[in-house]
């Protein structure tokens, strides 16, 4: 049975993880102005926008009672593909014309250095490898001794390497990208398994509505109290991991949680739009970068008035191009 309560979610995911982005272009340099300070509250009320992709990960996997390892690792292998992929075309368009995050950059650093939103899918392999031990723990299955042991030995080889003196470049970029902090982001693979074998009474719901209001209200204070004091912009309290964030990650996953069906008439739209959802979260990034480095300033201009028209531009442009990608059959893989 089709769970539109996930696909929803991936859906507003999606478009508030460009949102977030689009406001990036208003923010400005000065923390004392009342244009970033409305930002800011937006940035850490919208910082938590990648989270849901984690539980829908977390509530797919870990809601099966069985876990076919061999089709999971396929899948960990075709993010792993795409990670380099993308992060090779991404910097070597940057090296060359935009000179944002590259800049008369080596070979290994093009190959290894990845791209600044490809953390989401390093996090992801990271998360993907580490999986089928959350998933055997919650239903209690047997673990596959070769698997475990892979990973014992994959994990000590990693935290020796970061010892080792004069590291090769390729390696260093390697263990920056693929940290084992990123392990961390398990916790919302946990949250979303747990959330989406439950449904919260109004009055959890309420509370958590308000707890996360007063969460997010409160760091964004801090952010800019922060950020005032250094005289200039911080994103110091956005971490993903933050009360703030896991908060307003539950309960944007809980609201999901409450649709049931969506009316025909969407249903087309709506499967078209999450068959193009992972494409256009890989193509929107270049396209906020050649703004950037066009050199033409949003921030001087009204952000109530056009940070909305910039984000729908980006989300129809970005939706466009994907879709027209995807009929393309050798480009389709590397957009889905």
């Amino acid at each position: 049975m089709r769970k539109y309560s996930i696909d929803v979610c991936r859906a507003l995911a999606c478009i508030l993880v460009l949102m977030g982005h689009a406001l990036i272009l208003f923010n400005g340099e000065d923390p004392t102005t009342t244009t970033w300070a409305i930002s800011n509250y937006f940035h850490t009320a919208l910082h938590f926008a990648v989270n849901p992709f984690f539980m829908i990960s977390g509530a797919l996997i870990l809601g099966r009672e069985k876990l076919n390892i061999k089709k999971h690792m396929k899948r960990t292998l075709h993010f792993l593909i795409l990670y380099f992929i993308w992060g090779f075309m991404l910097a070597c368009l940057d090296n060359r014309f935009w000179h944002v995050w590259y800049n008369d950059a080596s070979l290994s650093r093009l190959i290894f250095g990845g791209y600044y939103h490809l953390w989401y899918l390093s996090a992801m392999i990271l998360c993907y490898a580490f999986l089928p031990l959350l998933h055997s723990a919650i239903h209690k299955t047997g673990l596959d001794i070769k698997y475990c042991f892979g990973l014992i030995v994959f994990t000590v080889l990693v935290v020796n390497t970061e010892y080792l003196p004069n590291k090769p470049l390729w390696l260093e970029l390697l263990l920056q990208n693929f940290d084992l902090a990123y392990l961390k982001y398990l916790v919302y693979f946990f949250l979303g398994w747990w959330l989406s074998q439950r449904k919260l009474s109004a009055k959890e719901f309420g509370l958590l509505a308000l707890a996360s209001f007063v969460a997010v209200t409160i760091y964004a204070w801090l952010n800019r109290r922060y950020s005032i004091s250094i005289g200039a912009p911080s994103g110091l309290f956005y971490d993903f991991l933050s009360p703030a964030m896991v908060l307003l990650t539950s309960l944007a996953f809980s609201l999901c949680m409450y649709v049931k069906s969506v009316p025909k008439c969407l249903v087309g739209i709506m499967d078209e739009f999450l068959a193009c959802s992972f494409g256009i979260y890989l193509i929107h990034v270049p396209i906020t970068t050649m703004i950037k480095a066009s050199g033409f300033d949003l921030s001087q201009y009204s952000m109530v008035v056009l940070a909305p028209i910039t984000f729908v531009l980006l989300l129809l442009v970005t939706f466009a191009i994907v879709f027209v990608l995807r009929r393309i059959p050798i480009i389709k893989k590397l957009v889905t």
